[in-house]
């Protein structure tokens, strides 16, 4: 798991959002945008690549993908796919992004790095 940790009184800008729902082989278009997105999948599984890494994003799981990186499709849906998304920019340029070993000894993790993964977790409504 990741944490991303930013300046409070520095919120966060809502630039879009949306529901995406496909009855069959939706491939997420090739896009390097300059902003983050957060996709929560409600139904079927979403493929998607970014930093050389394909992730499977499942139903009630999420995934955060990050500013000027590239990500994709990397192959189709099979049957129904419809997932929230959510795409907004980080007004905090000291964000710092940590796991938790670097956590613990208060070092940010880099996204630099070629082995960086974005969080991929369950969603859950408590």
């Amino acid at each position: 798991m990741l944490y991303f940790i930013s300046d409070a009184g520095k919120p966060m800008k809502y630039i879009s959002c949306g529901n995406l729902t496909s009855k069959d082989g939706f491939v997420h278009p090739r896009r390097n945008i300059d902003s983050f997105v957060l996709i929560i999948v409600i139904k079927g599984i979403l493929h998607i690549r970014q930093n050389m890494s394909n992730f499977d994003v499942k139903e009630d799981e999420f995934i955060l993908l990050f500013p000027d990186t590239l990500h994709y499709g990397y192959r189709p849906s099979d049957g129904e796919l419809s997932y929230y998304w959510v795409h907004f920019q980080v007004n905090d340029p000291n964000y710092s992004i940590y796991n938790k070993g670097s956590l613990l000894r208060n070092r940010p993790f880099s996204t630099e790095s070629s082995d960086f993964t974005p969080p991929l977790g369950e969603f859950s409504a408590a």
